[in-house]
């Protein structure tokens, strides 16, 4: 019986290296096909900017004066201090059990 574990238990730890290394070196994570697929989108993005870039109208000569910066809004007040706690007859405390004498 207790080979049967010990088999079990190499057959787990192949199958989870296995993995490890299919997910380290898997075909999702080849890096020359990463590298051209980014190559790809790359030319292609320089492609586009430099259409857009054409397609634009010329930058103005005159840069617009800045505006002024806004006036600095005044600090808002200090919240007033909280008024005390109600209580009853001779400052004690309401419900709750009777004391025991």
């Amino acid at each position: 019986m207790s080979s049967w574990v010990f088999f079990g238990g190499i057959i787990v730890a192949v199958a989870v290296v296995a993995t490890g290394a299919l997910a380290i070196w898997g075909p999702e994570n080849d890096v020359e096909k990463r590298r051209r697929a980014s190559a790809a989108d790359a030319s292609a993005a320089a492609a586009d900017s430099a259409l857009t870039i054409a397609s634009a109208d010329p930058a103005p000569s005159v840069l617009p004066e800045p505006e002024p910066a806004p006036e600095a809004a005044p600090e808002p007040a200090p919240d007033p201090a909280p008024e005390p706690a109600p209580t009853t007859k001779g400052g004690k405390k309401r419900g709750g059990r009777p004391r025991k004498h």
